[in-house]
């Protein structure tokens, strides 16, 4: 068997991933208003319910948008910083894929401009972001416990 196979196959998996997590986080940007309301309602619904069922405590719906751009952007950064890893066979490319993650939020907010009823906003942008940077914090530690445990039960 190639011993390379199961490098490409991981390649590949990771990109196709990240292009999941991209059109997710784009095909939200690209609802109207009205939809993305409705459905940022549900979802505080739901979570209210679950934490709360006699309703004494409920979350915003903003607390509930805010929470989903950076934990959205999070799973992006955890895909990009994996799929750059792959690739690279290093992860000293975390700042191009912080780069890369900063520039998918621009590009998302900008999708907004021409969204009816949404808007562009700054302060998301830099939410993503530190969605992304998470993300790849996670990465990160993951694959240090991960080469700490293998380098322990190799010897």
């Amino acid at each position: 068997m190639n011993r390379k196979a199961p490098l490409l196959v991981t390649r590949a998996a990771l990109l196709v991933l990240t292009l999941l997590v991209l059109w997710f986080i784009f095909s939200n940007s690209a609802q109207v208003a009205s939809v993305s309301a409705s459905r940022s309602n549900t979802v505080a619904q739901q979570i209210n319910e679950i934490l709360s069922p006699s309703g004494e405590v409920q979350l915003s719906d903003k607390l509930v948008r805010k929470s989903a751009h950076f934990t959205e952007y999070a799973a992006l950064g955890i895909c990009l910083a994996a799929t750059m890893g792959a690739f690279f066979l290093t992860f000293r490319l975390w700042p191009a894929t912080l780069l890369i993650g900063a520039f998918t939020a621009f590009c998302d907010e900008t999708i907004q401009l021409f969204t009816s009823g949404r808007s562009c906003q700054l302060s998301d942008m830099l939410l993503d972001t530190c969605g992304v940077a998470f993300g790849i914090f996670c990465v990160f530690v993951g694959y240090k416990i991960f080469s700490a445990l293998r380098r322990a039960f190799m010897n």
